[in-house]
């Protein structure tokens, strides 16, 4: 059924969430995308006189989330409501002479800030994290992840065949700070680095090959270029391989989703004393047996810095 609605009209199948996100990634694409406050928004009031629309969603934001994504896209998400009006549309063309007036109210955006946008507001991995993580907690993370995007350079990998592992990610969430970088690629490594380890020998946790996550919504979400592992594939992960350090960490991420500071600071202290038991031995045996370590000391490491607050 194809019908006119205030100016627009609609197909007869709307696309899905992410059809629409695709929509928007193409290149040279004529579609758009416009969000303006559910509250001052009404049907007579569309960010153009004549257009197609392809989705439409109302997209529910909590504060921790708006102040999110607001920090990662760099947009001023138009007023203060939690709930905005999203459309994806695509402009008709207009007659000799014509043109279409922009309505007021309207945020309208296109080309990569509307991908960019529309990959936060439309993937249920990627809205996770917008409502939980803890951005800016430790003062490393920025450092750390263009640490490892000049790794990636260095090593020529594609950014879509290669997935940022946990320990990274949960210090985006702001769960703990990473012991190392862990990734996984489809590519070989050519240069190695410090600090940054390939997880090959643990990815069977994940229970998926790495081509499946990347090319599954639910297991990763993008940070700019980067793709990271979601927060519901690390819980498999973690699940599976059932360690200690496993343990500590699905008690956190529990606490972080259901706002237990509490839960949050007693989980975290029995992670730092089992990590510092582990590094103590590993201390112990580089003193006794020095060939069979060629670590350095961790707790002498500039990343064993304390978080800014």
């Amino acid at each position: 059924m194809k019908a006119s609605y205030a100016g627009l009209s609609f197909p007869s199948e709307p696309m899905s969430r992410s059809a629409a996100v695709e929509a928007l990634e193409r290149s040279g694409s004529c579609w758009r995308l416009a969000l303006k406050p559910r509250g001052a928004c009404g049907r007579e009031r569309l960010p153009c006189a004549l257009a197609e629309v392809g989705y439409r969603e109302r997209v529910r934001l909590t504060p921790r989330a708006r102040a999110n994504l607001e920090a990662l896209v760099g947009i001023i998400l138009p007023g203060r409501e939690t709930a905005l009006e999203l459309l994806v549309y695509q402009p008709l063309p207009v007659a000799e002479g014509g043109h279409h007036a922009p309505r007021d109210g309207w945020l309208i955006l296109v080309g990569e800030e509307a991908a960019q946008l529309a990959r936060w507001l439309l993937d249920d991995s990627a809205g996770h994290f917008l409502r939980h993580a803890r951005l800016g907690r430790y003062t490393v993370t920025a450092a750390r992840l263009s640490y490892f995007r000049s790794f990636l350079a260095n090593n020529r990998f594609r950014h879509d065949e290669v997935l940022l592992d946990a320990s990274l990610v949960l210090e985006l969430y702001g769960v703990r700070k990473a012991e190392c970088i862990d990734y996984l690629a489809l590519a070989a490594e050519v240069r190695h680095r410090p600090r940054i380890r390939r997880n090959d020998d643990d990815s069977h946790h994940h229970r998926r090959s790495l081509r499946e996550m990347l090319a599954t919504p639910g297991c990763h979400f993008r940070l700019g270029e980067l793709r990271c592992v979601s927060f519901e594939q690390i819980i498999r992960f973690k699940r599976s391989r059932g360690t200690f350090a496993d343990r500590r960490d699905l008690s956190m991420m529990q606490a972080l989703e259901t706002g237990n500071r509490l839960a949050m600071l007693w989980h975290r202290a029995l992670y730092e004393i089992d990590l510092g038991r582990r590094l103590l031995s590993d201390w112990l045996i580089q003193r006794i047996r020095p060939e069979a370590s060629g670590q350095r000391l961790a707790f002498s490491h500039r990343w064993r810095r304390r978080r800014s607050h």
